[in-house]
């Protein structure tokens, strides 16, 4: 896969281009289907004009530098942004710093300095804003576009079950632990970038051993539960569960992620893992005795299998 070039910049600068690109500019949390909708359209008229596809975002995302303590916001942290950009093919990015500067600035002068560029095309959504207190929008892009003679192409709303596909929308329904219509929004398993870490080991005591994860705080968490996930180590991919919660049977309170895998019996010492959610099965709770837990544990150990059989995967 061509290497993707990343470029941090700071307003009004820019990087200097051989070749007038296609740019696309926007938050892309999450890079949605409706994000993939506008990065295949720059792929294609790139190609045409035999020049690169460059994605432009804000880092860090404009609401968390406005609210500086708001954790469990994003759908994906700027590694996995990037991660999957360069999956989808895009020649370059620029990460462009959201500062007080940059928030100050109004969206006419935004507009003009970012329609200075030599740019082929630029690429926008239909609820692109900018500028201070965002009160730029595709009308005012488009009248200072046309002073300057660029070429714009606007999309309209992508949408699924008469409602826009958002970053916004896709948050909601994860906090909700409706994971499979937030991956249909997606476009792909919403995963969580974890490191490795130790646990209490009450997870091996009980006869289901587990991997307890470490994730951003910036992440945004699914509903409390119990999940049908797919966990890559080491480019292998294994079938299982993840809980996340405070294990209310123990009386504990901090909020923890494990991992549990079908048919893995081995150590690895492998730090990184990354799980794919599927399906949310069941809501945390509290159970009258440790018995009556492992009961329910079987019981979601076996919904997983027969997910993955009905899918015509074989766990084992």
């Amino acid at each position: 896969m061509k290497k993707l070039k990343i470029q941090k910049i700071e307003f009004p600068y820019f990087p200097s281009v051989e070749k007038p690109p296609v740019l696309i500019p926007g938050n892309f949390d999450g890079v949605h289907r409706g994000h993939r909708i506008l990065i295949e359209e720059g792929r294609r008229i790139s190609k045409i004009l035999k020049t690169n596809l460059v994605v432009l975002f804000f880092e860090p995302h404009p609401y968390l530098f406005f609210h500086k303590n708001r954790n469990n916001f994003l759908l994906t942290t700027l590694e996995e942004k990037i991660e999957i950009l360069k999956s989808l093919k895009v020649n370059e990015v620029w990460i462009l710093n959201f500062d007080e500067k940059l928030a100050e600035t109004s969206p006419e002068i935004f507009a003009d300095k970012l329609l200075n560029l030599e740019i082929s095309r630029l690429i926008l959504g239909p609820d692109h804003t900018f500028g201070k207190d965002k009160k730029g929008n595709i009308f005012t892009m488009v009248e200072i576009a046309r002073e300057k003679g660029k070429v714009l192409t606007i999309f309209p709303f992508i949408t699924y079950k008469n409602r826009k596909i958002s970053s916004t929308r896709i948050r909601e329904l994860i906090e909700k632990g409706e994971i499979e219509e937030a991956n249909t929004l997606l476009g792909y398993n919403f995963f969580i970038n974890g490191t490795k870490i130790k646990g209490s080991g009450r997870g091996k005591k009980l006869g289901f051993p587990t991997i307890n994860l470490k994730i951003s705080e910036l992440k945004i968490k699914p509903k409390e539960g119990v999940y049908i996930v797919e966990t890559e180590i080491k480019n292998k991919t294994y079938q299982g569960l993840l809980y996340y919660g405070s294990r209310p049977t123990f009386n504990e309170k901090e909020k923890v992620f494990e991992v549990y895998l079908f048919n893995f019996n081995g150590e690895f010492k492998k730090k990184n893992l990354k799980v794919k959610f599927h399906k949310f099965i069941r809501n945390d709770m509290k159970f009258d005795s440790v018995e009556e837990l492992k009961k329910q544990i079987e019981k979601d150990i076996n919904i997983g299998y027969t997910y993955f059989l009905k899918k015509g995967s074989n766990p084992d």
